[in-house]
């Protein structure tokens, strides 16, 4: 089955192409295919559209790549700012491997 993964950025935040690079490491480990969305916000407007939190946000078959708790303690809300990932108490500037690795598992 082909996963669909959105990654909504801005080009303020330069940590996307780090996070697309990671995604694709995490699936060739893990043998999954996926279609990946790449979605440039541009504006408060599009950010609330698209429930924008912050660049990059990852989302694997329309789910945020964190849960409700890791999103609290990690990101900021801004529709210009990057986005801060928290992995086992550690904060990171893109998603941690296998914090992807776990999300798409979870997601079979």
């Amino acid at each position: 089955m082909i996963k669909k993964i959105d990654i909504l950025y801005h080009e303020k935040c330069s940590h996307y192409p780090q996070a697309i690079a990671r995604i694709k490491e995490v699936l060739s480990e893990e043998g999954i295919e996926a279609e990946i969305n790449e979605i440039q916000i541009t504006s408060k407007e599009e950010a609330q559209k698209y429930d924008f939190l912050g660049s990059p946000t990852i989302r694997i078959d329309g789910e945020d790549l964190e849960s409700e708790e890791e999103r609290q303690a990690g990101h900021t809300y801004a529709h210009d700012s990057c986005r801060i990932y928290n992995y086992k108490g550690q904060l990171y500037m893109i998603p941690h491997k296998e914090a992807i690795r776990l999300a798409l598992r979870k997601r079979k």
